[in-house]
């Protein structure tokens, strides 16, 4: 063996041990779509609130979705992606069954259709596996400036007792408002942990015009506990449930296409621990902030 040879077999075999195991990924470019109605592989209930469809942005093909003003605010699986054939989640009694990895991660590029501010605007991005487990919300804040805020929900819970289940809103970091009109990446993490209001959700949120640094972050808690304590999931007999995907919605929005927002660059992967080996995708994501970077300035 030639010593180029030998030192390629070297460097593949230590990128090799660097990069997580992959237990499921998704990759979603829009470009790879037909314009026109949502496709066939995203679930979209009928009778949800939340419409989408294919269109042509700045050159590229994005994700409209927006209020479709039907009125229902009732259906809480509205436009939600292809599901990994691998579950993310905790394991034992009570927990969706499945759930065989503890990490589930999220990113998606998106911007307000609108370059100014729309009254009443809601957009919501939700980890999903039988039903939600994290809640991010992207709203207009009712004042006179109509501000761009961010609100993240958790759920904790005191005593481990039916309906204690308490809901943690606006948890993250300061940020007086987003620009409307302008390209953002979130990235979500959950890791999950066996036990109640122990799970772990990460959110960052990156302006493409400075995709190093996020402008927005909070470190929260899953929905585990309003799973487990709730009156409403007792009818789902208190199940956790478990992640494969991520759903959108503008539900309590205003209706119309020119309200709702353009999604890109939609990735999904299940993860098994340990985290020592987010290295390999760390770098690789770099990689991915470039090319999201370009897209945005395509648009």
């Amino acid at each position: 063996m030639s010593g180029i040879v030998r030192r390629l077999s070297m460097s593949a075999v230590v990128l090799g041990c660097s990069l997580p195991v992959m237990a499921d990924n998704l990759s979603i470019d829009f470009n790879t779509y037909s314009t026109g109605d949502l496709p066939a592989s995203w679930s979209h209930p009928s009778n949800a609130a939340t419409g989408a469809q294919v269109v042509t942005f700045g050159g590229n093909n994005v994700l409209n979705v927006y209020n479709n003003g039907n009125g229902n605010d009732g259906v809480i699986n509205n436009v939600r992606s292809p599901q990994l054939s691998q579950l993310a989640g905790e394991g034992g009694p009570g927990a969706q069954p499945g759930a065989v990895f503890d990490t589930f991660k999220s990113s998606f590029v998106f911007r307000t259709v609108s370059m100014s501010a729309v009254n009443g605007f809601q957009f919501k991005s939700e980890s999903y596996g039988q039903d939600r487990t994290t809640w991010l919300k992207f709203y207009d804040d009712g004042t006179a400036s109509h501000n761009l805020k961010i609100d993240y929900s958790g759920v904790t819970s005191v005593g481990n007792t039916p309906n204690s289940d308490t809901f943690n809103d606006n948890a993250g970091s300061p940020l007086t408002s987003l620009n409307w009109g302008d390209w953002y990446r979130v990235d979500t993490t959950v890791t999950f942990v066996g036990g109640p209001s122990n799970d772990v959700v990460d959110v960052k949120v990156y302006d493409l015009n400075n995709p190093l640094n996020p402008v927005w972050s909070v470190t929260d808690t899953t929905w585990e506990q309003y799973y487990r304590l709730d009156s409403e999931q007792g009818p789902n007999g208190n199940i956790v449930t478990g992640l494969n995907a991520i759903q959108f919605q503008m539900r309590g929005s205003m209706s119309g296409a020119n309200n709702g927002v353009y999604i890109a660059n939609v990735s999904l992967a299940t993860v098994p621990l340990p985290a020592s080996a987010w290295t390999g995708l760390a770098l690789l994501g770099g990689v991915g902030l470039i090319q999201l970077r370009r897209k945005a300035r395509l648009a």
